[in-house]
């Protein structure tokens, strides 16, 4: 075999002996070995079939928590000069020890999952000073690391072209000759972050996708200052979930100055108002999905009443407008749109309930709800709208 995958159908319920046997008897040929998620996988399992893999370019142990430091060695030691891909994701036995040998020997690297481990600042600048090929690399919950590491992997691998650094908490900015290939990145989670972030992101024109959820110092100043950039209008997707002081200030800009946007996620940024949304439904000409989960001074519900006639239900004003004047403005933003921009697939207003509102005491309003399906949207999950791309 040149692929043994535990997630493959017809590895389910086999024992370990079936599968170092498996493993025995592909030493010649083996080149992608998937162990992921096999928490039950023994050194003695594996260890003696490294010295012997000699074509083995890819390997994912990914929360096989009986691995440890010295699995990692014996890899760099056998696989050091051939192994391209590497996941170790979750091995909680293993520390700098491993990491740094894996490092100085598997100059070949090309992509390496180091999440949920803990490592410090001596394994962060042994990936940047040795792994000089690498082009992805998946990096969370690493809470350690400081700027220190961080910047010598950004400036040094130069071929990076997708950078996770989710839940980075030391992080406090990046280095102003960061890597410009980016591709992707991702800085969830990375509250030591403030809006001046926005100049090391503006120097990278190749960026597509730009996740900055849940950095809570973030305002409508990173928005703008992000967005003066020639290659603002390159992000296609941007992810601003948790970002709870920005406003309508920062939505106008990105939907006059950000024209490439695909996705956007502004689900928990409660302060944005439902004209400014369907403002953006309405004039953002390349938006596919929005989601706006938990915005809950958004109100896509009606209170609840008996008899099912709800023709006159717009007519009582609440706390957020006229009942159902929410849904209903984000529903003729949709129907606005040009044929041109017709690929709009997805809304998600989950918990769009209005503020302070028991959920027992609103209904869905029948007017939105039927004029989403009326344009082809299906509700699979309460308030979480899909529809096929239609045709242009």
């Amino acid at each position: 075999a040149t692929i043994v995958d535990v997630n493959d159908p017809s590895f389910r319920n086999r024992s370990q002996t079936f599968l170092r046997g498996v493993i025995a008897q592909s030493h010649s040929s083996l080149c992608s070995l998937i162990l992921n998620d096999t928490s039950d996988l023994n050194k003695s399992d594996l260890h003696p079939a490294l010295p012997h893999l000699a074509k083995l370019t890819a390997l994912d142990i990914s929360r096989c928590t009986k691995l440890d430091n010295s699995t990692l060695i014996l890899l760099s030691e056998h696989l050091g000069d051939r192994l391209e891909v590497l996941y170790i994701k979750g091995l909680v036995r293993v520390s700098d020890e491993g990491l740094v040998a894996v490092c100085k020997a598997c100059h070949r690297l090309r992509v390496l999952e180091v999440s949920m481990i803990q490592i410090t600042d001596q394994s962060g600048r042994a990936i940047g000073e040795n792994l000089k090929m690498l082009e992805a690399l998946y990096m969370r919950d690493n809470y350690q690391l400081t700027n220190e590491s961080i910047d010598c992997i950004t400036t040094r691998c130069r071929r990076l072209s997708l950078l996770t650094l989710w839940g980075s908490i030391k992080l406090t900015n990046l280095a102003p000759d960061c890597s410009n290939g980016l591709l992707m990145l991702n800085l969830c989670g990375c509250h030591g972050l403030a809006d001046d972030i926005a100049v090391a992101i503006r120097k990278m024109p190749h960026l597509s996708s730009l996740n900055v959820a849940e950095c809570h110092n973030l305002t409508d100043a990173f928005i703008k200052e992000l967005a003066q950039s020639s290659n603002a209008c390159s992000i296609e997707h941007l992810n601003l979930r948790y970002l709870r002081r920005l406003t309508d200030d920062g939505i106008y800009t990105i939907v006059n100055k950000m024209s490439c946007i695909q996705s956007i996620d502004l689900s928990f940024c409660t302060d944005l108002s439902t004209s400014l949304l369907a403002y953006m439904l309405e004039f953002s000409p390349s938006l596919t999905e929005v989601r706006l989960c938990n915005c809950h001074q958004i109100d896509v519900t009606i209170p609840r009443v008996s008899g099912t006639d709800q023709s006159t239900t717009g007519s009582a004003d609440t706390e957020s407008g006229p009942c159902g004047a929410n849904g209903r403005a984000l529903l003729n933003a949709i129907k606005s749109r040009s044929p041109k921009k017709s690929r709009f697939v997805l809304l998600d207003v989950r918990k769009c309930v209005g503020r302070h509102r028991h959920h027992d005491t609103r209904q869905a309003d029948d007017i939105f709800m039927k004029g989403m399906a009326n344009i082809g949207f299906e509700q699979k999950v309460e308030l979480f709208f899909t529809r096929s791309p239609m045709p242009t």
